[in-house]
């Protein structure tokens, strides 16, 4: 198991900073990566800079491990030359503007390394607290970033075995998935009832609710009806729970294999999975509670051409055609509206265990970007290609 310790914070005042550098050129001398700093060197662009938030980390390792794996000042120095961009991106900070220094220690039973790390502006390394979080939480991507950046390179000929196991792994949860997805498409996979009674429900509370319909613009209550709702799925459906506690017990061996073993770190890690899975933060993963609230709709949309009859306005016929221009998947029961959620919140949850272990490729965001940069690149090699003709 991994035995590393990791730990972070801001300083309060450039008086705590100073005194930490000081501290720190005491220890053993500076560096920024592959070049030596002086204590003045450090002292100035903390006083130059005196608005930018500082930032603080330190990352210790076993001493067997430091010896076995042979990390010294000199692998450090080399490892922050390679990833202090990371860091500063980690830390909120545009590299560009990063100022860093840090410092080895190399005593007995734990050697370590002291970082201290800032930027120019007040905005730089300016962390968001939001609402309902704590200070931790809110760093917590900071720290996790870091740490595992660190880790994964430290411990990368260590960590060689376990590819083995988890290629093994892989290709017995493919076949379990596969086996999960097409019982939850047939059409005699079982719906119950209460579940087609909750999304009515849910379905009636939307059509009260002006704007956006997707969990991120939804009331705080209307969230955790959602919520409630994916939670009971998961709990009803024989077949989804399988495949959730698939996902679970492969998020528990990715968290073994990155964090500290001990019980009470692995049950932390898989609270904060498992919150995040049923009640995403901003900027989580939605998808699943998206799916149930377009499945409520179909249902909500059902329902009421059942009331309108042979006698609806040309208003609701242009949203009905609105809405099938929108959706490709029409539902013609209640029952088939609801099938159609379960198979795909059991696809989007294999797809995220596919890329937990790299079988997909993540979702990044920058499929969009590449398609018009292909796309201008394409128009700018045909007007040379006309102009060659002329």
């Amino acid at each position: 198991m991994l035995r590393v310790f990791y730990k972070s914070a801001f300083f309060k005042s450039l008086a705590h900073c100073q005194r930490h550098l000081e501290y720190l050129d005491k220890q053993g001398p500076l560096f920024d990566g592959k070049h030596e700093v002086s204590l003045h060197q450090a002292r100035e662009a903390a006083e130059q800079f005196a608005d930018a938030p500082k930032w603080w980390f330190v990352y210790s390792l076993d001493r067997d491990d430091q010896q076995r794996l042979q990390v010294d000042r000199g692998y450090f120095q080399d490892l922050m030359e390679a990833q202090k961009a990371l860091w500063a991106k980690a830390y909120n900070i545009p590299p560009d503007r990063l100022h860093i220094c840090a410092s080895f220690h190399d005593v007995a039973h734990h050697p370590h390394i002291h970082v201290v790390l800032h930027g120019e502006t007040a905005s730089d390394g300016f962390i968001v607290q939001r609402k309902g979080q704590t200070l931790g939480e809110a760093f917590c991507r900071c720290r996790e970033t870091v740490k595992s950046a660190i880790t994964n390179e430290i411990y990368r000929e260590d960590t060689q075995h376990l590819k083995v196991e988890k290629n093994e792994q892989r290709k017995n949860m493919n076949q379990e998935l596969g086996k999960i997805l097409l019982e939850i498409g047939r059409s005699s996979h079982p719906v119950s009832d209460k579940m087609q009674i909750a999304l009515s429900a849910l379905a009636a509370e939307l059509a009260k609710i002006p704007g956006k319909h997707q969990y991120g613009y939804l009331p705080p209550e209307t969230k955790l009806r959602v919520d409630d709702l994916l939670r009971e799925i998961v709990a009803q459906d024989r077949q989804i729970n399988r495949l959730f506690t698939i996902y679970e017990q492969t998020q528990a061996k990715l968290v073994q294999y990155e964090y500290v073993g001990k019980k009470e770190t692995l049950a932390k890690k898989m609270a904060e999975w498992e919150k995040a899975f049923y009640h995403p933060p901003k900027g989580g993963d939605t998808r699943r509670h998206n799916l149930i609230i377009q499945a409520a709709e179909a249902m909500g949309d059902m329902q009421h051409e059942r009331k309108m009859g042979a006698g609806e306005t040309s208003e609701h016929n242009k949203k009905k055609q609105r809405a099938e221009e929108r959706d490709a998947y029409r539902a013609k029961s209640a029952t088939a509206a609801t099938r159609n959620m379960l198979y795909l919140i059991a696809s989007t949850t294999r797809d995220d265990m596919l890329r937990s272990w790299g079988l997909l490729p993540k979702q990044i965001g920058h499929a969009k970007f590449k398609r018009k940069h292909i796309h201008k690149r394409t128009i700018e090699e045909r007007g040379k290609e006309q102009d060659i003709g002329r």
